[in-house]
């Protein structure tokens, strides 16, 4: 077990330098210990935090991704925020292609969430994987226009872009209008 914490704080020592150029991938010693740290209850949300720019995500196997993901749904549904957020973030960077409409059904309860970094998260995630035309859009757009109508404030404004971006990547249809209107008080907001 003491491996798994050595491999994290190594992770914190050297991963940044290490895995900062996104064009290469990282070292696969990083790699290995990252795996090891998400296979690890204990470690899982620490190394989902610690997940520089989603380059070790990318670096899993193919093979792999899946339970990465089921990992990332359980945190998901976690009463931490702190988890939840991380979780968001990972499934951000990780694409859970045939797993998109399940990845959708859970974030979408994070946007109703008290803590801001939490709705930003989400809000990241749902740009990330793309929302497809149907009924889990129009219900994606009625919880960002919600975010989207909060009075703008210096709490709110990294909610609200990240709502608006969604909302830029969701086919909206006949909902075009409710999604222009609620767009316009935000740029009046800005040039205030």
């Amino acid at each position: 077990m003491w491996w798994r914490a050595l491999g994290v704080v190594m992770l914190l020592a050297v991963g940044g330098s290490a895995v900062a150029d996104s064009a290469s991938p990282p070292p696969a010693w990083i790699t290995v210990g990252f795996t090891s740290a998400i296979q690890d209850p204990g470690a899982q949300v620490g190394a989902f935090q610690l997940n520089f720019s989603g380059a070790l995500l990318s670096a899993i196997p193919t093979d792999q991704r899946g339970d990465v993901i089921n990992k990332l749904f359980r945190l998901l549904e976690s009463s931490d925020d702190n988890a939840r957020t991380a979780a968001a973030r990972a499934l951000a960077a990780i694409p859970p292609n045939d797993r998109r409409a399940e990845a959708i059904e859970k974030l979408m309860p994070l946007l109703s969430s008290t803590s801001s970094p939490l709705q930003t998260s989400a809000a990241q995630a749902l740009t990330a994987i793309s929302i497809p035309p149907g009924d889990q859009a129009n219900h994606a757009i009625d919880q960002l226009l919600l975010l989207l109508k909060q009075s703008p404030s210096f709490e709110t404004l990294g909610i609200q872009a990240a709502a608006a971006r969604a909302m830029g990547t969701i086919p909206s249809g006949d909902r075009v209008h409710d999604v222009i209107d609620s767009l316009v008080p935000l740029l009046a907001a800005c040039r205030a």
